[in-house]
C-alpha cells in the first residue's frame, strides 16, 4: 500500500500524481491519496480528467501512523528529522529537488508514506502512456470557442507566471520571473522556423502580458481565462491544443506542454526556475529548448 501527499496547485499535485501512480505500477501496490487541504482541491482531477482518486483523512492516517505523522503541520517539521528514533522508517520525505533514483529501489511492503513535490519526469518515464491515460482532458472541452480557433491555425501557447511570484514574500525569494527577452527571444525562435504563427497568451498578469507581448504581436491573443479559478485546467487544455508551447517557470504550463501530443513539437522552457541555482536537469525533458 502507498500513500502519496497531494498539496500545491493543480501541477504540483500532477508531479505528486505520477510519482505514486507509477510507483505502485512498478512495484504491484495499492495507491492512495492524502490531502493537506481544508477543502478538497482534488476536484480538479475529476473536473478535469474524470479521474476518480482513492483518498484518505486524518483518521485514516491517525490509524496507520499515528497522531503526530497524521497532523499536517507535525509531519512537515518532523520531514526536516526523519531520522529521528521514532520516525516511522516507512514515511519518505523528498530531500530536495533533484531526482533521487535511490525511491526505484523501494520494495513493496505494508504501507509507505511519501511527501515530496517529486516533479522530474524521470519518476515516471517507462510510465508516459499511463500517465497520459490518465491526465486524459475531456473531450467536450474541445467545444470551447477558442479551442476550435487554436486546431485550425500554427498555434503557439505563451504562458506568463507573474502573479504571486511577485506578491508573495516566500515566492518573491524563490522563483525567477521570466523576463520580456526570454519571451522575444523565444518567439523569434520559432518564427524563424515556421510560418503564420498564432500566437495564445495565457498569464495571470494580463495587462503586462498584454503591453508586452499583444499590443507588439498582432498575430497574438490574450485569451481571458484565470488560471487561478476553479477551471484552471480550462487554461492547461488549451495549452496544450497548441502545436507548440513558450512556458513559463510553472509546473503548470510544463504539463500544458507535456500533454501536447503533438509528436513534432517545440517546447521552450526558462533555464532559470530558481533564485538560488538549483538545477532544472531532472524537470525538464531532453528535447525541450532552455534559454
Amino acid at each position: 500500500m502507498i500513500v502519496c501527499n497531494l498539496y500545491g496547485g493543480l501541477g504540483n499535485q500532477m508531479f505528486q500524481y505520477a510519482f505514486g501512480k507509477s510507483h505502485a505500477e512498478r512495484t504491484g501496490e495499492d495507491i492512495y491519496f492524502s490531502t493537506d487541504f481544508s477543502t478538497d482541491k482534488s476536484n480538479f482531477f475529476k473536473a478535469a480528467f474524470n479521474l476518480e482518486i482513492n483518498f484518505l483523512n486524518s483518521r485514516d492516517l491517525n490509524q496507520l501512523f499515528g497522531p503526530i505523522y497524521a497532523n499536517k503541520y507535525l509531519r512537515k517539521s518532523l520531514g526536516k528529522f526523519n531520522n529521528l528514533p521514532f520516525s516511522p522508517k516507512n514515511f519518505f520525505f523528498e530531500k530536495n529537488y533533484a531526482f533521487d533514483p535511490n525511491f526505484f529501489n523501494l520494495e513493496a511492503t505494508n504501507i509507505k508514506y511519501f511527501q515530496g513535490y517529486w516533479q522530474s519526469f524521470k519518476y515516471f518515464k517507462g510510465m508516459e502512456d499511463l500517465i497520459r491515460r490518465d491526465f486524459k482532458f475531456f473531450n467536450t472541452f474541445s467545444c470551447i470557442p477558442i479551442s476550435e480557433k487554436i486546431e485550425k491555425v500554427k498555434s503557439v501557447a505563451i504562458h506568463i507566471r507573474r502573479g504571486d511570484y511577485l506578491s508573495v514574500q516566500k515566492n518573491k525569494s524563490i522563483y525567477n520571473v521570466c523576463s520580456k527577452d526570454y519571451y522575444y527571444q523565444a518567439i523569434d525562435i520559432l518564427s524563424e522556423r515556421f510560418e503564420n504563427l498564432q500566437f495564445f497568451v495565457f498569464s495571470d498578469d494580463k495587462k503586462w502580458a498584454f503591453d508586452n507581448i499583444c499590443s507588439l504581436y498582432k498575430n497574438s491573443h490574450l485569451v481571458d481565462l484565470n488560471n487561478y479559478s476553479d477551471s484552471s485546467y480550462l487554461d492547461m487544455f488549451l495549452i496544450s491544443k497548441c502545436e507548440n508551447q513558450i512556458i513559463a517557470n510553472s509546473t503548470f504550463s510544463w504539463w500544458g506542454a507535456w500533454l501536447n501530443s503533438n509528436e513534432n513539437k517545440i517546447v521552450i522552457s526558462p533555464e532559470a526556475w530558481y533564485l538560488n541555482g538549483n538545477t532544472t536537469n531532472d524537470l525538464l525533458p531532453y528535447d525541450w529548448i532552455r534559454l
